[in-house]
């Protein structure tokens, strides 16, 4: 197989993968507001690192265009 086969199809996998877990969140929770926030049952490290992404994300969307 090519390697841009093996990019694609992965792609493809994953984002299954994550329409399954947002699907599944969507049927076990009651609320839109227990969808958004888990019900308050995501650990720690898990919230951690999701912030950290977003952060190091916007510094990088502003910053960038300033170096260039």
């Amino acid at each position: 197989m090519e390697p841009k086969t093996w990019v694609f199809l992965l792609l493809g996998i994953y984002i299954i993968y994550c329409f399954w877990w947002g699907l599944k969140g969507f049927f076990t929770e009651k609320t839109t507001s227990g969808y958004g926030i888990a019900g308050r049952s995501i650990p720690f490290i898990a919230f951690l690192m999701a912030a950290t992404a977003a952060s190091f994300s916007g510094w990088t969307f502003v910053g960038h265009p300033g170096l260039i």
